[in-house]
């Protein structure tokens, strides 16, 4: 119910019934499309990025991103919404770039060199210099993983909604070193799930927050948004309980 109210204070409309007592599913949106031939894959392709990409569906998006983050000021509760980012509709899109500007402001704050960071689309990664110190003792990853191969990693998300988003995430080491990491880390009080212990795990996110951008073309509050996410203090703690393994 406060979700539906915090919907309803951005704008968005439902039907009264959507607020009865034991109502489990409330349908925000729906946009139909014409396939005139379904055995043409490109058609339904292009089908889909319409649909997807269209004006009121990411109004929508970004409505529900700003009753979130309101939720979250009021109650100091987090519900989170995560969309599927990484997919076909996306792979031509020029509009989720995050803006370099802020972010090298953000990288260069931080003393973070050239060598440790990269930007590619709407993902600006990066490292600190005690990722690379811990592949003395663990090693590097058994597999590819973004453009370092290193034991964490950071990263900026620019999401669909207009919200931006920090991560924290340990990497696929080689299963023996990465249990071993993981024993040590729930030793200094970090919690992990049963998944995330098992030998073939290979990506474990162990920090994540966001936060609404007004204007991604203010490259001033860009920056401060990654500063006061990576000033979180469960980051902050995170990160210290990380250096200690150095």
């Amino acid at each position: 119910m406060q979700l539906l109210n915090a919907l309803e204070d951005q704008g968005v409309s439902f039907r009264p019934s959507a607020k009865l007592e034991g109502k489990k599913y409330t349908r925000i949106y729906t946009e139909l499309i014409s396939i005139n031939d379904w055995a043409d894959k490109q058609k339904i392709v292009e089908g889909m990025e319409k649909l997807y990409n269209n004006d009121s569906f990411n109004e929508l998006l970004a409505q529900i991103a700003a009753a979130i983050e309101n939720l979250k000021e009021k109650e100091q509760d987090c519900y989170e919404v995560d969309f599927i980012e990484e997919s076909i509709l996306d792979t031509r899109s020029k509009q989720r770039m995050i803006p370099r500007d802020a972010f090298i402001k953000f990288v260069l704050n931080r003393g973070i060199s050239e060598e440790y960071y990269k930007i590619q689309n709407h993902n600006a990664s990066f490292l600190v210099p005690v990722f690379r110190d811990l592949e003395e003792v663990y090693g590097p990853t058994r597999m590819k993983w973004w453009w370092h191969d290193s034991t964490f990693t950071y990263w900026f998300e620019r999401l669909k909604d207009g919200r931006l988003k920090l991560i924290l995430e340990l990497g696929p080491l080689v299963a023996e070193k990465r249990l071993l990491l993981v024993k040590q880390l729930e030793e200094m009080g970090v919690s992990f799930s049963v998944k995330s212990k098992q030998p073939t795990a290979r990506y474990t996110r162990i920090f994540s927050d966001s936060t609404v951008i007004n204007n991604w073309e203010d490259v001033e509050e860009v920056y401060q948004a990654m500063e006061e996410l990576f000033g979180q203090v469960e980051n902050r703690n995170l990160l210290t309980i990380i250096k200690s393994l150095g």
